[in-house]
């Protein structure tokens, strides 16, 4: 049977279909990484992580279409202070999971997801109280995951699609939420490419231990003025594609994009 390469873009996910998706492929990465498999969201009922931010997030995939077909690839979730405008998706993708759905009842009572569980909480509590001085939001980047499929494409090729879908955060950043600040927790091996984009280490901080994954992490903070004029007009392509058809295609901004897509083919009826 012949070949058929898809198309691999960024869009947001709104259907509950997607958003299930998404939940499982977040369960299955952290229920594998050391120091994050015991975190309090996973369900393992359902095999899915949920927690009460999810209604409070826009959520974000890269997602492999060929034809009428699409595969989540890899999936991320920007929380905001506010509701979403698809938090009744979110409630719909679990509907049928009765124990995961009780994960979305409100708990901690806090702003950002940061705030509960880092050792940066009062300089993350600080911002937040000075971005709201200024009339300022904040959102914050978490849960950003990848398939299976993409940890074979070998360190460049997943460094090229994790690119591509933090530059179309920031570019949700930007244009769409036109959100002041936006804080991420990293690794350490992950610093210099937030670094690339303007995201700069939370008053200064170095990474530290944190004790309730045992993992060396740094709260990172980006403003949109401490974007590169390059990245900055990266981004504002991708918004523009974005607005315009609801999806940014991976092959219109990273050059090496073909080879990744290849190792994606699939079988087609001729």
């Amino acid at each position: 049977m012949p070949l058929e390469t898809p198309d691999i873009v960024f869009q947001e996910l709104t259907e509950p279909e997607l958003l299930r998706e998404s939940m499982a492929l977040r369960f299955s990465n952290y229920r594998e990484t050391k120091g994050l498999c015991l975190m309090e969201s996973l369900d393992t009922a359902s095999g899915l992580d949920v927690d009460e931010f999810d209604t409070r997030s826009r959520h974000f995939g890269l997602v492999a279409r060929t034809g009428d077909r699409a595969r989540l690839m890899g999936s991320v979730r920007l929380i905001q202070e506010s509701p979403s405008p698809h938090a009744a998706s979110v409630f719909a993708a679990v509907a049928e999971a009765p124990t995961a759905r009780a994960r979305l009842a409100p708990r901690l009572h806090t702003p950002l997801s940061l705030v509960h569980y880092t050792e940066a909480r009062e300089d993350v509590l600080a911002l937040i109280e000075q971005a709201h001085a200024r009339d300022e939001h904040v959102i914050e980047a978490s849960r950003l995951v990848f398939s299976r499929e993409c940890r074979g494409f070998g360190l460049s090729g997943i460094k090229s699609l994790a690119e591509f879908v933090v530059l179309g955060c920031t570019a949700v950043q930007d244009r769409m939420t036109r959100v002041s600040n936006a804080l991420v927790q990293c690794r350490a091996h992950h610093g210099a490419f937030y670094r690339s984009v303007g995201f700069r280490p939370l008053r200064g901080r170095s990474f530290v231990t944190e004790p309730k994954l045992g993992l060396s992490m740094n709260v990172f903070h980006r403003r949109p003025e401490w974007t590169s004029d390059e990245v900055r007009a990266t981004c504002g392509r991708l918004a523009d594609a974005v607005e315009r058809v609801g999806l940014a295609r991976f092959g219109d901004f990273v050059p090496d994009a073909d080879r990744v897509r290849g190792r994606l083919s699939v079988e087609v009826a001729a």
